[in-house]
C-alpha cells in the first residue's frame, strides 16, 4: 500500500501534501524530501512498470534483512539475502556488503569475486577498493602487488 501523503502527491494535491509532510516520516527512496520532491518521486514512481516496482520493492525489503542478519552476526543468512537481492538487480552496494560478510565467513575466493564486481560496478569508490584489499589479505596476496590505490581504510569494516 502508499502512504497517505503519497495518494494526495499522485493525485497532485499540494495542500495535502503540505499538510502531511511534518507528521510523515521521511521516506528513503525520496531523495528530496519536500513538497515539490515528493510529488515528483511519486509521480516518477508511478510510471515505472509495476514489475520493476515490485522487483525494486523485493529487494529492498532483502537488503533489509540481510543488514538486520549482519547486525546479529548471521553471516551466512546475511549473505544469502544480499545474494537474493542481488538477484532482483545488481547494486555496488550489495556486492560490497555480500564480500565483506564472505570474508568474515572466511570465503577469501568468494569475498574476492564480489569485490572485484563492485569494483566493476564501481571504479572509484573507496569501499569497493577496501574490499578487494581485505580478500586479498585473507587470500595472503604478496603485498608487492597492486591492490587499489584508493585503499586507506582498516581491514574490517562493518560499516554496511
Amino acid at each position: 500500500g502508499r502512504l497517505p501523503i503519497e495518494l494526495a502527491a499522485l493525485r497532485d494535491c499540494k495542500e495535502e501534501v503540505e499538510m502531511l509532510l511534518p507528521l510523515t516520516t521521511p521516506i528513503p527512496t525520496v531523495p528530496n524530501w519536500s513538497i515539490e520532491g515528493v510529488i515528483s518521486h511519486v509521480k516518477n514512481e508511478d510510471k515505472k512498470p509495476m514489475e520493476q516496482r515490485h522487483r525494486e520493492r523485493r529487494q529492498r525489503l532483502l537488503k533489509s534483512q540481510a543488514d538486520t542478519a549482519f547486525k546479529l552476526k548471521e553471516y551466512k543468512m546475511a549473505s544469502e539475502c544480499y545474494g537474493l537481492a542481488i538477484d532482483h538487480g545488481e547494486s555496488a552496494t550489495l556486492y560490497a556488503n555480500r564480500s565483506v560478510c564472505k570474508l568474515l565467513l572466511g570465503d577469501g575466493e568468494g569475498s574476492l569475486s564480489d569485490a572485484l564486481r563492485c569494483r566493476m560496478l564501481r571504479p572509484d569508490w573507496a569501499k569497493a577498493c577496501y574490499r578487494q584489499a581485505a580478500a586479498h589479505m585473507l587470500l595472503k596476496v604478496p603485498s608487492s602487488l597492486p591492490v587499489c590505490p584508493l585503499m586507506t581504510y582498516s581491514i574490517i569494516d562493518t560499516d554496511l
